[in-house]
């Protein structure tokens, strides 16, 4: 399971770094209006992207029933909570168009470190939801600040 992992880590941070199509997901991510202005065409990027996604749910699925020899509708309830979260450890940004893959595989560690720490420390599970949302909203305040601050430093650049 984790070499079909970092497979793919491996070969969306070649797409989404080196090829057309991922700096055109970026775009459309971005500002979808202006990436249809500038010729792209967003319907097919995001055909694509969804596509791909499903594609990647159902081999979480097929791997998840590996990993547990067995499959239950609510098998992975609530673990959508911590592929969001992993992704703004990450560095993604929650209105699109920033981030890498690379900083997602980080995020992602980094959770998984959290989540195997807490046990471990004594805090109990229904605690560990309310530590883990407490990081994700923590993060979330300082890459919105973080944001900002990068956009009034480059305002005031554009003035000089």
């Amino acid at each position: 399971m984790i070499v079909i992992v970092l497979l793919c880590y491996i070969i969306f941070f070649a797409v989404m770094k080196w090829s057309r199509t991922g700096r055109k997901i970026y775009a459309v991510g971005s500002n979808p209006e202006a990436a249809a202005i500038s010729g792209i065409n967003t319907i097919k990027i995001k055909l694509i992207v969804y596509t791909v996604m499903g594609m990647l749910s159902g081999l979480c699925g097929a791997l998840s029933v590996a990993v547990y020899s067995s499959a239950q509708p609510n098998m992975l309830y609530g673990k959508e909570m911590d592929v969001i979260a992993a992704c703004v450890i990450g560095g993604v940004s929650m209105s699109g168009g920033r981030g890498t893959v690379a900083g997602a595989l980080l995020g992602s560690l980094i959770l998984a470190v959290i989540a195997k720490a807490l046990p471990l420390v004594g805090i109990d599970s229904i605690v560990q939801n309310t530590v883990k949302g407490f990081i994700i909203l923590v993060v979330i305040i300082l890459n919105v600040v973080a944001q900002r601050m990068m956009q009034k430093k480059n305002l005031k650049r554009r003035e000089m």
